[in-house]
């Protein structure tokens, strides 16, 4: 069962805005491992938006090769992946 939305707080629009030293997306960088397209494109739009540098594999195959030639600070990562599956990555990314 996933998180209750609104248990979320969605800090864009309380003052909280990213450019300040210690922004929640200041300096991170995230990987979005996403087969599919539009989802792939939305999360790094809206992650962009915030300050987090985004780098998006399409596929677990590409999502290994990201990890193995760049450092990311966190992954947002679909299980149900072509070509190698989510949890083959996530464990790959764990030992990274």
């Amino acid at each position: 069962m996933g998180a209750d939305p609104s248990d979320v707080h969605d800090r864009s629009h309380d003052g909280a805005g990213l450019g300040r030293p210690g922004a929640p997306g200041d300096g991170c960088r995230v990987l979005v491992v996403e087969d599919e397209r539009t989802i792939a494109a939305n999360l790094h739009e809206y992650l962009s938006a915030r300050g987090f540098e985004v780098a998006l594999a399409h596929d677990g195959a590409a999502a290994i090769a990201r990890l193995g030639a760049e450092t990311v600070d966190a992954a947002v990562l679909d299980l149900g992946l072509p070509r190698v599956a989510g949890g083959e990555v996530l464990g790959r990314l764990r030992r990274a």
